[in-house]
C-alpha cells in the first residue's frame, strides 16, 4: 500500500486514508458496530496481527467479555487474547 498524508478521524488517532478508511467512510454502507471496526483497524495497524483476529478481539470487548480466547500463539502475542494451552 502507497504511503498516504495523515488524516485525523473522530476516534482521535493518526490514521492514513486508504481503500479500507474510504470503506468505512462511504455513506452508502451501513457498518455495524463502527467504533469497534475502529477501534480493530487502529490494533491492526499498530500490530502484527491479522485484522479479522483484531475485530475478534475488539468486537468481543465491546460486547462486554472479559477475554477472548485461542489456540493461535501469535494472536494471543499480537492482538491481546489468552492464549488456551
Amino acid at each position: 500500500m502507497g504511503q498516504y498524508p495523515p488524516r485525523r478521524n473522530t476516534h482521535h488517532f493518526e490514521i492514513r486514508t486508504g481503500p479500507e478508511i474510504l470503506l468505512l467512510r462511504a455513506k452508502e454502507l451501513v457498518i455495524a458496530d463502527a467504533d469497534a471496526v475502529w477501534k480493530s483497524l487502529r490494533l491492526f495497524k499498530q500490530s502484527k496481527a491479522d485484522f479479522a483476529d483484531c475485530l475478534i478481539e475488539r468486537s468481543a470487548a465491546a460486547a462486554g467479555c472479559d477475554h477472548t480466547a485461542t489456540f493461535d500463539r501469535d494472536v494471543a502475542k499480537h492482538c491481546g487474547m489468552r492464549l488456551i494451552d
